[in-house]
């Protein structure tokens, strides 16, 4: 009998810290589903703004931007951050690497892709791009008409007149003097 009434005695207490201890577990669980749940939507947002901008020329503030950020979102993936540190290196001209830049393009978005679970997402699926003919022709024209606007500008005094022959090669030999 002693021992049933030290357990009834202690019921309440145990009963008190049983609850308690669910609680804070409970609590913790639901901090590490939130932080985990949190770090997979940044891979997620990540991932898609580097496909978004992935064929992009000329490279977006984006795509520059995404890249930067590699390193820390994917700190846990040195497969993902060994590919990228192989595009990375592929952006340099003179490098080895600098020919098969894209080839390294896709193969850092391919690893991010299976970091993330998209086992279905093929090389070649990232690989293909759709820009449609329209937002070619517009970015054509776009610099077409820079391009020209550029040109009346240099070789203008104003707007309503051009700068004579003898002046421009004065001015040109001018600038070359000032660069050594």
């Amino acid at each position: 009998m002693d021992l049933i009434e030290t357990l009834n005695d202690y019921g309440g207490l145990v009963q008190v810290v049983t609850i308690g201890s669910i609680t804070i577990l409970l609590w913790i669980g639901s901090i590490w589903y939130q932080n985990r749940d949190a770090k997979k939507r940044l891979k997620q947002e990540l991932f898609l703004k580097l496909m978004a901008n992935r064929k992009t020329e000329p490279v977006t503030i984006e795509w520059a931007d995404a890249l930067n950020q590699i390193d820390v979102v994917f700190q846990g993936s040195e497969k993902v951050r060994k590919a990228w540190r192989n595009y990375y290196e592929s952006l340099h001209e003179g490098d080895s690497k600098s020919q098969n830049n894209h080839t390294y393009k896709i193969e850092m978005l391919s690893m991010i892709a299976m970091d993330l679970g998209y086992k279905n997402l093929h090389q070649s699926d990232i690989a293909a791009f759709y820009t449609p003919l329209q937002l070619l022709d517009d970015k054509l024209h776009i610099y077409t008409v820079g391009q020209n606007l550029l040109r009346i500008m240099r070789n203008s005094v104003s707007f309503s007149e051009s700068v004579p022959k003898k002046t421009r090669k004065k001015e040109a030999k001018r600038r070359m003097k000032n660069r050594t």
